[in-house]
């Protein structure tokens, strides 16, 4: 069934930035979370359809705020980007999957989440003073709030 689901690609529905500080330098704490998942068949279209929305941000902070990144201190907070991102697939036929599908193949999903981060934060950023960074393509899974 992997093999007949597509990445349609994402569309951005809200975003902020904000600076609080600048900063030279730093690393950055990602927080994602449980996304909504839906999935259907359309009728007009003649073909199955899944979608995941999907809210996170990203916190940049200096070097020292992030000792701990459990607990980052709060007063080293340079800046942060939240986003919500609607994620779409088509499936191919016409059986739309279902909640416990896409909950046993979440690493197939994760990898297309993970891509799509990468490209809406970057998206955002570059029209800021945090435009140099650049993110990795892949999101360690601590990183995904449950």
């Amino acid at each position: 069934m992997l093999e007949k689901i597509k990445y349609k690609g994402f569309e951005i529905s809200s975003s902020q930035f904000v600076e609080h500080k600048d900063s030279e330098g730093g690393r950055f704490k990602l927080l994602v979370s449980d996304g909504q998942f839906a999935s259907g068949y359309d009728e007009e279209d003649k073909k199955s359809w899944a979608q995941m929305v999907l809210e996170a941000s990203i916190k940049g902070y200096t070097d020292e705020a992030l000792d701990n990144p459990d607990e980052p201190d709060e007063n080293g907070l340079a800046f942060e980007a939240n986003v919500k991102i609607d994620v779409f697939y088509d499936i191919e036929g016409d059986e739309p999957i279902s909640e416990e599908f896409y909950t046993s193949n979440l690493w197939f999903f994760e990898n297309f989440t993970s891509i799509t981060l990468k490209l809406a934060f970057e998206t955002i950023l570059e029209r800021t003073p945090m435009r140099t960074i650049k993110l990795p393509w892949s999101v360690p899974l601590e990183s995904v709030e449950n």
